[in-house]
């Protein structure tokens, strides 16, 4: 069974695994891992990662909490994943070239 897990997109540029384990568990969540897999192309770190945990109520309250806010000039964009298979991050879709002006919702 996979574990409940938030989907954490816009990091900073530079940003790894460690730095991001390390935020979130300093923000007091009840964190097991922090996942930020390089782009297969271009070898260089992507600006969204995966945070797991055990409890869902957990990653929801974590998810809430961290979106929309800033972190190192970035405003983080976080959602609570859905189906029990969605830490795989193949299963993401990702949307370049939107225009500055375009808000989320």
């Amino acid at each position: 069974m996979q574990k409940p897990s938030v989907y954490v997109g816009n990091l900073p540029k530079d940003y790894y695994q460690l730095d991001l384990f390390k935020h979130v568990k300093a923000l007091g969540f009840k964190i097991l891992a922090a996942t930020i897999l390089p782009d297969k192309q271009t070898r260089k770190q992507n600006r969204f990662g995966f945070l797991a945990f055990n409890d869902e109520a957990e990653a929801r309250r974590c998810a809430q909490a961290l979106n929309n806010t800033e972190l190192n000039g970035s405003i983080l964009r976080c959602s609570y994943q859905e189906k029990k298979d969605s830490f795989d991050p193949k299963s993401n879709v990702i949307v370049r070239g939107i225009e500055s002006s375009v808000t989320q919702e």
